[in-house]
C-alpha cells in the first residue's frame, strides 16, 4: 500500500485514508475566506516534523499579500515566513547569501488577468507573447529556480502555489498558463532529471559550502515531485526519497525512461570534466 503524506490535520488525513497520494497533483478550491491559504500554511509547516524541513510557498496574486500568508504564519505557528530575493542570473555565483535559505515564500511570478492582454499579432495571422513580456518572465525564472531548487536541495519535499484567481475558461487566463510553466519545468521535470540523482546528491555532499551549510548535509535522494489529486487555488506537493533507485515511468508514457537518459547525459558530462567522481 503507498505510503500517504499526512496534510497536518490528523481529521483530514483520516477522512483521506491516511492523507495526500504521493505521485499526484492536488488542487483545492473553494469561495473566498474558506480556509485553502489556511490548509496550504497547514501542509507546508506539517514538513518540519515529517520530513525535517517546512514546505515552500508560491503567491501568485499580483495584489501583494492579500492571502495574509505572513499573519497566518506567524499567528498559526509562530513562523516568521521571509521573502526569497536571490536572484542568480547567468555566469552568476549561484549560491545564496547567509540567512537566505530561511525564506519560504516567493512571488515573482504574479501575473493575471486576460491571456490575450499579454499577447500581439503573430506574422502567420495568430497571437504570441509580447516579447517584453517574455524578457520579464525569464528575468523572474532567475529568482523562482533557485527558490526551488536550493530548497529541495536542502530537503524540502512541499510546495505550496496560493493566489490563483477563480476564472470561467482556464484556457483564458494567463495564471493557468504560469503555473502550467512553473510545475512542468522548474518544480516537476527538472526535480526528476537533477535533484533525484543519487550521484549528483553524493557530489553535493562533498562540497564545502559557506554561505549555504545546510546543503552540506546528507540528504536522501528524492525521487521524484508526489502532489494530491483535485482541482482548484491552493496545489500542494511534496518529494517522497528513496533508496536511491529510479522510479518507473507512468503507465503508457516514457517520462521516466526519458528523465534517465537525461540524467544520465548530465552525468557522463560531468566526469568527462573530472568533476563527478
Amino acid at each position: 500500500m503507498t505510503a500517504r503524506v499526512t496534510t497536518g490535520l490528523g481529521r483530514l488525513d483520516e477522512m483521506l485514508g491516511g492523507g495526500l497520494l504521493p505521485g499526484t497533483l492536488c488542487v483545492v478550491y473553494g469561495a473566498t475566506g474558506i480556509g485553502k491559504t489556511h490548509l496550504g500554511l497547514t501542509f507546508a509547516h506539517a514538513g518540519v516534523e515529517a520530513e525535517g524541513a517546512p514546505g515552500i510557498l508560491f503567491d501568485m496574486n499580483s495584489r501583494g499579500d492579500s492571502q495574509q500568508h505572513h499573519e497566518y504564519a506567524a499567528r498559526l505557528y509562530d513562523w516568521s515566513l521571509q521573502r526569497w530575493r536571490h536572484t542568480v542570473t547567468p555566469m552568476a555565483a549561484p549560491f545564496p547569501p547567509p540567512g537566505e535559505m530561511a525564506a519560504r515564500f516567493c512571488d515573482a511570478l504574479a501575473w493575471t488577468g486576460k491571456l490575450r492582454d499579454y499577447q500581439v499579432p503573430a506574422p502567420d495571422g495568430g497571437l504570441e507573447l509580447d516579447w517584453n513580456w517574455k524578457a520579464e518572465y525569464n528575468h523572474a525564472l532567475y529568482t523562482v529556480r533557485p527558490f526551488v531548487y536550493f530548497h529541495l536541495g536542502a530537503g524540502c519535499r512541499r510546495i505550496v502555489v496560493d493566489g490563483v484567481e477563480p476564472m470561467d475558461v482556464p484556457g483564458d487566463y494567463m495564471q493557468p498558463f504560469v503555473f502550467d510553466e512553473l510545475y512542468r519545468k522548474v518544480i516537476h521535470r527538472d526535480s526528476e532529471t537533477l535533484i533525484r540523482s543519487p550521484a549528483l546528491t553524493r557530489q553535493r555532499e562533498r562540497l564545502t559550502l559557506g554561505s549555504c551549510p545546510q546543503l552540506a548535509r546528507p540528504q536522501a535522494a528524492p525521487d521524484r515531485l508526489a502532489q494530491p489529486p483535485g482541482r482548484g487555488a491552493v496545489q500542494l506537493g511534496h518529494l517522497r526519497g528513496q533508496d536511491g533507485q529510479d522510479p518507473p515511468g507512468l503507465p503508457g508514457d516514457r517520462r521516466g525512461q526519458r528523465a534517465g537518459e537525461r540524467r544520465d547525459g548530465l552525468l557522463h558530462r560531468l566526469q568527462q570534466r573530472g568533476q563527478l567522481a
